[in-house]
């Protein structure tokens, strides 16, 4: 039945088109012109789309729609338990908060704040927090910040009261909300919501496959995570956050996300490996975008190559950030670019409107571990599901597929098990009681035996144990001896220290009276030959006297 509906469906797709566009009509309303010109767009582009399809579809008559008429995954899914998961509606659009800070200061002439008084040195009109981004208009704020792809919910900026300053410093601003003597700037906090959402209407079933969803939406946070470092190291919270952002929009640019389209990209089976070189070319062109500026402290050519570590922190950082807001779009977007002839990961929207309709992608949850899986992945992942009890293969009792291994080594009843009296009898668990009571005798004579053996070692351990005394009090003996030879060595070697002691004391008494007698004989003769030079020096002075006065009476005379 599931052949020939998918024949069916094979042959009638390109001529229902026309019914498509007006049960789309009949479900949206009149409408204005624009809004028939987008349907009529729309029409065009799935009719070719649709040619290119039909040729690949055509090779395996056996390939399923994502939807069908007969409920049978339905009924499978509930006969195993899963249970419907309520729809995300907001599940293809992402919301985030641009905040900016609006820059005043105070005019002492004209009294007033304006942002014409601002000085070169201080931030521009409208800033981050820190000041180290900062732009003149509000226009070059919205055109940096909302990114490409994105656009206002909100019909203007919303406006906090304003807080006072004396000066634009890093820790200048405490919440002040009214002006002291000494403040002479203020700013205010600006904030406005932006939307990022990669469908352009909701005429056809948005739905993906939760699986595919997951596999590619960790592809993309990967691909953004090596982007963000690319960008560089930046310490500001708000650059990550501009920088995922112009990263996140230059990829839907490059994997040509942003038109919302449902249609098919490649029409190959293996629509992963596409997807994946898509996302390896647009590293390569980011890394020789930025990769220059690694020279001046700004990009790292290298990150693709980066640590593990360095990656998770990275990661981590742009998820507390709320930096991946975006990722899941685009992941979804992904999964219906990259669907494949093969892979229908996405729904084409054949049922339009009527987004219930038995649709294949309909998610559901796991009723043994929680996870959100697909109507028809709801067989494949029950089959492969950790948590749920799966039947024994020897026993039969329930257990978890993820303990099965521990249940049949350690709690299956009919484990193997030896005996423990050490008959050579491999028997179940369940059956030891029964061979315990039949093999009573054997067992006794096992025991019996076993205490024979255990006397005999016994007894060699007790003629180990004597031996062994008999060494320790050797080993005390001598101990002994030794103590005793070390006491009376200890006491030579204390006499002979008392001796050497008294020698070296006697010679140097001996030395010193030697030495002191030396020095008297020799003072003794120095005083002599002193004393004699002072008598030769008084005669000398006599005869130079009685000189004198000779001379002098001769003079007189």
């Amino acid at each position: 039945m599931r052949t020939n509906l998918s024949r069916s469906w094979q042959k009638e797709k390109h001529t229902t088109e026309v019914d498509v566009v007006q049960r789309t009509r009949n479900a949206m309303g009149s409408g204005d012109d624009d809004d028939d010109s987008r349907v009529d767009a729309r029409a065009e582009e799935q009719q070719t789309a649709g040619g290119a399809r039909r040729t690949a579809t055509e090779k395996d008559s056996d390939i399923q729609p994502p939807w069908e008429e007969e409920s049978e995954d339905e009924e499978e899914s509930a006969a195993l338990g899963f249970v419907l998961v309520p729809e995300d509606e907001g599940a293809d659009e992402a919301h985030r908060t641009v905040t900016v800070y609006e820059n005043e200061r105070y005019n002492a002439l004209s009294r007033q704040w304006s942002s014409g008084a601002l000085l070169p040195t201080d931030r521009r009109t409208f800033s981050n927090e820190s000041g180290k981004r900062s732009w003149r208009e509000l226009a070059d704020v919205e055109a940096e910040l909302a990114g490409v792809h994105w656009t206002w919910v909100e019909p203007s900026w919303k406006r906090e009261a304003y807080e006072y300053a004396g000066d634009f410093g890093k820790r200048a601003f405490s919440g002040r909300e009214t002006a002291g003597r000494f403040d002479f700037v203020r700013r205010r906090r600006i904030t406005r919501r932006a939307k990022l959402c990669l469908i352009p209407g909701l005429s056809r079933c948005p739905r993906v496959d939760p699986a595919a969803e997951d596999a590619v939406l960790a592809k993309v946070r990967e691909t953004l995570t090596t982007a963000s470092l690319l960008t560089g190291d930046d310490v500001e919270d708000d650059a990550f956050v501009a920088n995922a952002v112009e990263a996140l929009d230059d990829l839907l640019e490059f994997l040509h996300l942003s038109g919302g389209g449902f249609g098919f990209g490649p029409t190959d089976a293996d629509a992963g490996t596409a997807f994946t070189a898509d996302l390896s070319r647009f590293l390569a062109a980011y890394t020789k975008k930025y990769g220059r500026r690694g020279l001046f402290g700004g990009a790292d050519a290298s990150a693709t190559t980066s640590s593990t570590a360095r990656r998770t922190e990275r990661r981590d950082r742009l998820e507390r950030l709320g930096a991946f807001r975006g990722a899941r779009c685009a992941a979804r977007a992904a999964v219906r670019r990259y669907d494949g002839s093969q892979g229908r990961g996405a729904c084409d929207g054949r049922h339009f409107l009527d987004r219930d309709a038995n649709c294949r992608l309909r998610s559901v949850a796991c009723p043994n571990c929680g996870a959100r899986v697909s109507r028809r992945g709801a067989r494949e992942h029950d089959d492969s599901c950790d948590r749920k009890k799966v039947p024994c293969k020897a026993c039969g009792s329930p257990c978890e597929r993820r303990l099965t291994t521990i249940h049949r080594a350690r709690d299956c009843p009919k484990r193997t098990v030896r005996c423990p009296f050490g008959c050579a009898q491999n028997i179940t668990a369940d059956q030891l009681a029964a061979h315990h009571d039949a093999a009573t005798p054997g067992h006794s004579l096992l025991l019996l035996q076993r205490a024979n053996d255990a006397n005999e070692r016994l007894k060699e351990h007790d003629d180990r144990l004597v031996d062994l005394e008999k060494r320790i009090v050797q080993a005390i003996d001598f101990s002994r001896n030794a103590e005793a030879r070390l006491a009376e060595a200890a006491t030579s070697i204390a006499a002979v220290k008392a001796d050497l002691q008294a020698e070296i004391r006697a010679a140097a008494d001996s030395t010193a009276k030697a030495t002191t007698k030396q020095h008297k004989a020799d003072l003794a003769k120095h005083t002599t030959a002193i004393t004699a030079l002072q008598k030769a020096v008084r005669a000398l002075e006599r005869t130079v006297g009685s000189l004198n006065r000779g001379h002098d009476s001769q003079e007189s005379r």
